[in-house]
């Protein structure tokens, strides 16, 4: 045989390459879709939206004693901002160590936590939203005050900063109001993360 006719032997064929290009595609395809959630999402101190204030605050108390609450009850403040749902099941697992960090912190008077309860899908009206997650609460055994955002105004404002993927998603802000750290979706090791940052803003005059 030719060396030419060798070559041509040897010549990947259209259909070939098609073959392999699938074949790269699937794999692609299935490494991304299971690979560790960690990897597909940026959280942290390292978040691109470290460093940007946040634009607007605007929540009503849902349960417990809290107040209303704006941007300017956060100056002075470390204020950690939790987005969360009662229908969410990484939400259901984060929620008592968030209990956790805010009645740690609860007394200093220069620490915020605001609690954010979100409706799922479709789910608009206040009393349910108040019912369920109050139910919610009282099950975990916790005072801690939760917090509703009408017509989603602040998440709306966030997202043109942080860009939610969804809840849980955890901002803490320094006294100034400022984005110090970023955490979406959960993982049993973000909570103790976040408590170090809180922990070193606290210390910071």
């Amino acid at each position: 045989m030719s060396t030419a006719a060798k070559r041509n032997k040897r010549a990947i064929t259209p259909a070939t390459a098609w073959t392999l290009l699938a074949i790269m595609a699937g794999a692609m395809l299935i490494f991304t879709i299971f690979r560790p959630l960690d990897l597909l999402r940026t959280t942290g101190v390292e978040d691109p939206a470290v460093g940007l204030p946040l634009p607007l605050l605007q929540l009503d108390p849902l349960t417990g004693d809290g107040k209303p609450v704006d941007l300017q009850a956060t100056k002075g403040r470390v204020t950690l901002l939790n987005f969360w749902g009662t229908w969410c099941p990484p939400c259901r697992r984060e929620f008592p160590q968030i209990v956790e960090l805010d009645e740690e912190h609860r007394a200093n008077e220069n620490f915020l936590l605001l609690a954010v309860s979100c409706p799922g899908q479709g789910t608009e009206d206040m009393d349910e939203l108040r019912e369920a997650t109050q139910e919610f609460v009282a099950h975990h055994e916790t005072s801690m005050p939760t917090y509703a955002d009408p017509e989603s105004a602040t998440q709306f404002a966030v997202n043109a900063v942080v860009g939610l993927q969804g809840i849980p998603t955890t901002i803490v802000l320094d006294r100034s109001g400022t984005i110090r750290g970023v955490w979406r979706g959960y993982s049993p090791a973000d909570v103790p993360r976040i408590e170090k940052l809180v922990a070193q803003l606290l210390a910071e005059t």
